[in-house]
């Protein structure tokens, strides 16, 4: 295993668990408030708590995801009632772009919403859904009903990957890091692939959209 990862496998063992655990419901608040989640990958500190932490803490991990989750995004939900019109507007939120914007909307709008129970697990997008429920004055009640199912499937699911990379790598000799790395590693690649082909599908989209119209 590199020095690096197993450095930072030492250190993470090192920590208390009451000290790891209190971080990870740090982290979760922050990471699924608006602009927040941009750069705090929540799905990471679950996972690597998880595999460090063992199937012993496995309950109280994924509660902690789940909790923090549904914190987090009603704070976003707050900040969208109260200054989402701004946000938008501002700096950041013409950096984020257009088309996540669009998609939040879309999900936070009439039959979409049902999307948001999904959309926990979508990048960036997922810490812009609730800002914009709460601008848009979607009812308080929907949403943390549709949020709670959301953040309880993701916590779940994560906390799961985490303990079965962990029990992996203690299986073969400790080296749990090697296959965390090894994991976010497959999943950037996909998801930078999936990325690609959603841009390819949306530029045919527009041609075809430009063809008609000129036709």
């Amino acid at each position: 295993m590199p020095d690096f990862v197993s450095n930072f496998v030492e250190y993470l063992a090192s920590l208390d668990p009451a000290v790891f655990l209190v971080g990870l419901l740090v982290i979760m608040i922050l990471e699924t408030s608006l602009l927040v989640g941009l750069v705090v990958p929540g799905d990471v500190a679950v996972l690597i708590a998880a595999a460090t932490l063992g199937w012993e803490y496995g309950l109280l991990i994924a509660t902690i995801g789940f909790v923090g989750t549904l914190i987090g995004q009603s704070g976003g939900y707050l900040i969208g009632r109260l200054i989402g019109g701004r946000i938008k507007q501002s700096w950041i939120g013409r950096k984020m772009g257009r088309r996540r914007w669009a998609v939040a909307e879309q999900v936070a709008t009439g039959d979409g919403a049902r999307a948001m129970i999904t959309t926990r697990f979508v990048a960036v997008v997922h810490s812009m859904v609730p800002v914009v429920a709460g601008t848009l004055g979607m009812s308080y009640l929907r949403f943390l009903r549709l949020a709670t199912v959301g953040a309880a499937l993701w916590a779940v699911v994560w906390t799961c990957f985490g303990l079965f990379i962990g029990g992996a790598g203690r299986a073969i000799g400790h080296e749990w890091g090697t296959l965390v790395f090894g994991a976010l590693g497959v999943l950037v690649s996909g998801f930078v692939l999936w990325r690609s082909i959603a841009k390819r599908r949306a530029e045919h989209a527009r041609n075809q959209e430009s063809d008609q119209e000129a036709s």
